[in-house]
């Protein structure tokens, strides 16, 4: 049995992969304080799982990792190395640059580190997207290949304490690049997403402010 534990907003992705036998979805924003984490970690303590392996390395996920009290935890280490005491909470540290790959090939490094697959396969995708829930997005399929999604905002840094605003390309910059590939792709159609919280929300509704051509759709948050 597979389960994967993922922010909320990443886990209709899992729901339609098909080697996925369970998607626990925790909250993205705004984030179970400490008694909600104490549930999570009892929640997770029942399932008796045989092995947890944490990818991230993030200190929520990691203590998170720790209560599942799984025989094998296997832990990758943050950027900056994780506070003091944070491999104890792994039986197991991963190691695997940061930054330098695009995030799903460093995963599929890490896993391969954590003994999965030898073969010298690439990373694929085997997934197809649910034509109902396709249908309820206003997309067909003769609408595959035309279009482009950008998700153009984030979150503040946890550890770095660097600001959402700090992350993210100027709005003055978002507005001349989603421009230019109308320019370069008139017939690429356009859409954007966000999460739903009240941020990212008012970010959304100035970046469509400052666009010549309204978006073919847009998503505050308001559709998985």
């Amino acid at each position: 049995r597979l389960d994967v534990m993922v922010n909320e907003n990443a886990a209709a992705l899992f729901r339609i992969t098909p080697w996925v036998d369970r998607v626990w979805a925790y909250p993205a924003s705004p984030k179970p304080g400490w008694l909600g984490n104490l549930r999570w970690a009892a929640r997770l303590r029942r399932e008796h799982f045989d092995c947890a392996i944490n990818t991230t390395g993030s200190d929520r996920s990691s203590l998170l990792t720790w209560a599942t009290r799984s025989p094998v935890r296997m832990g990758r280490r943050p950027a900056d190395g994780g506070p003091v005491g944070w491999s104890r909470l792994f039986t197991r540290v991963l190691e695997e640059p940061h930054y330098l790959e695009p995030m799903y090939v460093q995963k599929w490094k890490l896993l391969r580190k954590a003994g999965f697959g030898d073969d010298g396969a690439r990373p694929e995708f085997h997934f197809t997207i649910d034509a109902r829930l396709r249908a309820e997005a206003g997309i067909s399929p003769s609408d595959e290949r035309a279009y482009v999604q950008v998700s153009p905002f984030t979150s503040p840094h946890p550890r770095s304490g660097l600001p959402a605003d700090a992350r993210e390309l100027p709005m003055e910059q978002l507005a001349g690049l989603i421009a230019r590939v109308r320019e370069l792709r008139p017939a690429l159609r356009i859409v954007l997403t966000c999460a739903g919280d009240p941020r990212s929300r008012a970010r959304m509704a100035d970046l469509v402010a400052r666009l010549a051509q309204r978006p073919w759709k847009v998503h505050a948050g308001d559709h998985v």
